[in-house]
């Protein structure tokens, strides 16, 4: 009798977006960076002056940003949760006595990323026709090794658009896979 488990498992394909999805995806990356260093300086400040935590809201950096209304709000809620794990990482360190590992403010380069989890939750919606569907993009056209439909997909958990230092864009889709023990 075989017993399958469950792994969570990336997959990564190279996307080929138009110039309009090719715009879309840089303000996402470059919201997200704006959020992520904003809400740093504002649990540094806060930091600094009081001596405890605090937790920034991406609706209240609206007024100063509004272009943000524009992005993805998830590539906006996932670089809070990324900055808030930074700085859970480094609290633990703190414990340990160790006092390197302060987060760092994110530059603008070259290459970037931002994830979003509320996608098709089904291989057959994710992708159709050899395009994946990335929300705020549509269908974006892509190129992989992996044959999708012979993989045993329990559950897709989020999806990762990158843009590498050459300006290539990738996108790698998080799930949950069924194996033989």
């Amino acid at each position: 009798m075989d017993f399958l488990m469950i792994i969570t498992r990336a997959y990564e394909v190279r996307i080929y977006p138009t110039k309009k999805q090719v715009n879309m995806i840089n303000k996402n990356i470059g919201c997200a960076r704006v959020v992520y260093n904003t809400a740093l300086n504002l649990k540094k400040t806060f930091w600094e002056r009081y001596g405890e935590r605090f937790n920034p809201i991406v609706s209240h950096m609206y007024e100063d940003f509004p272009y943000l209304k524009d992005a993805d709000s998830q590539a906006l809620a996932w670089s809070l949760q990324n900055l808030n794990t930074a700085f859970k990482n480094w609290f633990d360190r703190l414990k340990k006595g160790i006092k390197e590992g302060y987060p760092k403010f994110k530059r603008k380069e070259h290459k970037g990323s931002y994830k979003n989890s509320m996608m098709p939750k089904t291989i057959n919606k994710l992708i159709r026709n050899n395009k994946i569907f990335i929300p705020k993009l549509g269908l974006v056209e892509f190129r992989t090794d992996y044959d999708f439909s012979k993989l045993n997909i329990k559950k897709i958990r989020n999806i990762t658009i990158k843009r590498s230092n050459t300006i290539k864009y990738y996108c790698s889709i998080c799930v949950d896979v069924d194996i033989p023990e």
